[in-house]
């Protein structure tokens, strides 16, 4: 079968063309930090008939590396723990983890999980806000949680409920402020994702999963520092860029590793375990076509998030010449700038 042959057969599936491969953009590329905003983020871009993707948004100062740190010896230890699997898993609370089993259950009600969930009054504010967001609110807006459970569904609560775990076990005020700031992109690429979905991808809560989990192991990496090494002890720890080329090398091995110990679905954990690079996927003995597509959704939506100054700055671009918009079916055309320009809707991004 020639190059490429099944994934244009799985696009014709979607209902879509199958691209040129073009070169991608490398997402670590112009790193110098720029943190995540926060929920009241309102962003002014001076020219209205630029597109949002076009706009070039001021980086801060680049971050303080910590050079006093012998970070290469850090990432050994990771690798070393990771291969005789002695590494310090995110353990899910055992209230949670009740609710994840109950919602994985063929036959669930919600009611046993409402009262449940609302012991915890952070975890039910997450849950209703992203209910509440553009991409699933369609204007109508619910203040309960059971209201807010069926509007985003048994797969996305869980996906939820796994970050809001993960949050939950990292308690080092050193690195907490960068913890939120990596969850809030995590949640950015979520939704983009879900939105994507909606045209270039059949499985919006496979997505909303992927997306939520991607940078996973950017926690897992900082907890085990915090825990494991000697960090500076009256530093707020602001940008993941602090540690070098650590976070960058090691974070999607590391997502993947515990997304295996938690036993996500095979096509999400090699989403996490690529979604910088996600022609790796194709070299990998047990991916699917599905794994690829979603992998390169996730890759987008990283992009796209970071493009509208949620995570690590990223310079404008022509965005149609990524690789991952060409497998996906992403073109340049006046109906998908104007798919792809509802998307600051979802952030209350006015530009």
């Amino acid at each position: 079968m020639p190059k490429g042959a099944l994934i244009s057969s799985f696009f014709s599936f979607l209902g879509l063309s199958k691209k040129d491969e073009i070169d991608s953009v490398d997402p670590h590329s112009g790193q110098e930090a720029r943190s995540i905003l926060d929920d009241g983020f309102v962003s002014e871009f001076a020219n209205e008939n630029e597109l949002w993707w076009e706009m070039e948004i001021e980086s801060s100062a680049k971050p303080i590396v910590f050079d006093h740190i012998d970070l290469y010896a850090i990432q050994r230890g990771l690798k070393e723990k990771i291969r005789f699997n002695k590494l310090s898993l995110i353990e899910i609370p055992e209230n949670i983890m009740k609710i994840i089993n109950i919602l994985n259950s063929k036959e669930f009600d919600y009611i046993k999980i409402e009262g449940m969930i609302q012991q915890s009054a952070v975890l039910t504010g997450e849950i209703i806000k992203i209910a509440n967001s553009a991409v699933y609110s369609r204007g109508f807006k619910v203040t309960r949680i059971r209201d807010a459970l069926t509007r985003l569904g048994p797969n996305k609560v869980n996906a939820i409920l796994y970050l809001h775990a993960t949050m939950e076990s990292i308690k080092d005020p050193r690195i907490v402020h960068l913890a939120k700031s990596i969850i809030l992109h995590s949640q950015a690429v979520a939704q983009i994702a879900s939105y994507l979905s909606h045209r270039y991808y059949p499985d919006p809560d496979n997505a909303f999963l992927a997306g939520i989990l991607h940078d996973i192991g950017k926690l897992a990496i900082l907890k085990e520092l915090t825990e494991q090494y000697d960090l500076p002890l009256k530093t707020q720890i602001a940008s993941d860029l602090c540690f070098g080329d650590l976070m960058p090398i090691l974070h999607e091995r590391i997502g993947a590793y515990i997304g295996k110990s938690w036993n996500l679905e095979n096509d999400v954990i090699t989403s996490i375990a690529c979604h910088h690079s996600p022609s790796q996927v194709k070299i990998m003995n047990d991916s699917t076509e599905m794994a690829f597509a979603l992998t390169n959704l996730i890759h987008v939506s990283d992009i796209f998030a970071r493009l509208l100054g949620r995570g690590n700055y990223l310079a404008e671009m022509d965005i149609f010449s990524l690789a991952a918009c060409g497998h996906l079916g992403i073109e340049d055309t006046p109906d998908t700038r104007s798919f792809l320009n509802n998307i600051p809707g979802i952030f209350n991004i006015k530009y």
